[in-house]
C-alpha cells in the first residue's frame, strides 16, 4: 500500500522524544546522543527541518512528559530522592527563568507516587497523571492552586492498566487501558466516574490526544502489527489512518492550530521526530462494535506455593568483576564478587586487591 511516514524533521542524534507544542511553529522536546546528559531543548519548524534554538536545561532526574503552564513554567514528570533511600518519579514545577548551574529550579508537587504521563486542563488549574504501585495503576488529579494531596479518580487496581490520560474540553478525561490478558483500548471518564469505551478490537490503542477545537482524537494503533497514527471522530466514529511506517510511532502531539501532528518515529539512527498533515488521513473501516470483540487471552493458572520469604536462599553470588589498574607508580589486580537477595533488600560485595608492585594484598567487604 506504500509508505506514509510524514515529513522527517530530525536526522541522527540517537533520541528525540516527548515533543510538546508551545505555538504552531515552536516545540520543546528532550534529546540525548547517548554520550552526554539528556537535555530539554526548544526548536522551531523551518520548512522540513526542526532547528534547535535553545538548550533549556539538562534533565536532572530525566525529562518525562511535559506540559507548559500559563505563567511560562513547565509541569514535568522527573525523578528525585523521595526519601534518603528511594529515588522515584514525581511531578515537578520547573522554572525556565531560574537555574542552579545547568539545572532549573524545581518545585516538587508530589512525593513517592511513581508518577508519569501528565496533562493540564484547558485553564491550566488542574493536572491529571498516572500513579503506579507494584504493577497497579491509578488515575489521579492535582489542583495546582491548592496545597492539597492529589485526589484519586480511578483507584489502584489490577483490572485496568492505564496509559496517557488527556483532558477533553468539557473536563472529561480520555485514556488508554488494558485489561488482564486482553488488548488495550481507549476509554473516557466523565465527572461522575462513569467509563465509556471508545474503541474495540484486537489492536492496542494508546496515546490519545485531542485536536484543538474539534471532536477528534489522534492516537496510536498497531492494527497492522506496527504502531501507526490514526484519528477518530468522537461524533461520527469515522476513523482515518495518518501514517504507514516501518519502525513504529509514539507520543503524538497536535499543533495548536489543529493542522499538524508531530510524533516520534523509529529509524536506524534512533528516535526521530516527524510531522504529518492531519487532513491527509485516509478513511478506514469503523471500529468494531462491542459484540464483535475477539476473545481475550486467558492463560492457564499457575500453581504457586505460598510460604514466608527467606532472603538467604537468593544470596549466592550474582556476578563477578575482574579489574586491572595501572599507574606509573604501581599496578593492581582486583577481583569483585557481588550478590543480593531477590527483592534487593540485602546486598553484599567482597573485593580482593593485589598490588603487584608493592606485593601487598587488600580485602574489603
Amino acid at each position: 500500500l506504500g509508505l506514509g511516514e510524514g515529513v522527517r524533521l530530525t536526522h541522527g542524534g540517537l533520541s528525540h522524544q516527548s515533543p510538546t507544542w508551545l505555538d504552531s511553529n515552536t516545540l520543546i522536546y528532550s534529546t540525548t546522543d547517548g554520550w552526554g546528559p539528556e537535555r530539554l531543548v526548544r526548536a522551531r519548524l523551518d520548512g522540513d527541518r526542526l532547528r534547535e534554538e535553545q538548550a533549556l536545561f539538562e534533565c536532572d532526574g530525566g525529562c518525562g512528559a511535559t506540559a507548559p503552564l500559563p505563567n511560562g513554567d513547565l509541569l514535568m514528570v522527573s525523578s528525585d530522592w523521595a526519601t534518603p533511600h528511594r529515588f522515584e518519579r514525581d511531578l515537578f514545577k520547573v522554572s525556565l527563568s531560574q537555574t542552579r548551574g545547568k539545572h532549573p529550579v524545581r518545585e516538587r508537587l508530589t512525593r513517592g507516587l511513581r508518577a508519569r504521563e501528565v496533562d493540564l486542563s484547558a485553564a491550566g488549574r488542574r493536572a491529571t497523571f498516572l500513579m503506579a504501585d507494584w504493577g497497579q495503576t491509578a488515575l489521579m488529579e492535582l489542583d495546582l492552586a491548592a496545597p492539597m494531596p492529589p485526589r484519586t479518580l480511578l483507584p489502584l487496581t489490577d483490572d485496568l492498566q492505564l496509559g496517557r490520560p488527556r483532558y477533553l474540553p468539557d473536563g472529561r478525561i480520555v485514556f488508554s487501558a488494558q485489561r488482564p490478558g486482553g488488548f488495550r483500548d481507549l476509554f473516557v471518564r466523565d465527572s461522575s466516574g462513569q467509563l465509556t469505551r471508545l474503541t474495540h478490537g484486537p489492536e492496542h490503542e494508546i496515546s490519545p490526544v485531542l485536536v484543538p477545537g474539534r471532536p477528534l482524537l489522534v492516537y496510536v494503533s498497531d492494527v497492522d502489527n506496527v504502531r501507526d497514527l490514526f484519528s477518530l471522530d468522537l461524533v461520527t466514529k469515522e476513523r482515518r489512518r495518518l501514517t504507514r511506517v516501518i519502525g513504529g510511532v509514539n507520543n503524538p502531539a497536535v499543533s495548536p492550530d489543529g493542522k499538524r501532528v508531530i510524533f516520534e518515529t523509529w529509524h536506524a539512527e534512533g528516535w526521530e521526530l516527524a510531522v504529518v498533515e492531519l487532513e491527509n488521513g485516509q478513511l478506514v473501516e469503523s471500529p468494531e462494535s462491542p459484540g464483535e470483540e475477539p476473545p481475550r487471552y486467558d492463560p492457564a493458572p499457575i500453581a504457586v506455593e505460598d510460604r514466608p520469604y527467606r532472603a538467604w536462599e537468593a544470596m549466592w553470588p550474582r556476578s563477578w568483576v575482574p579489574t586491572v589498574r595501572s599507574t606509573p607508580e604501581s599496578t593492581s589486580l582486583a577481583f569483585l564478587l557481588l550478590g543480593s537477595d531477590a527483592v534487593q533488600h540485602h546486598n553484599w560485595a567482597v573485593t580482593l586487591d593485589w598490588n603487584t608492585t608493592e606485593d601487598t594484598l587488600g580485602v574489603a567487604a
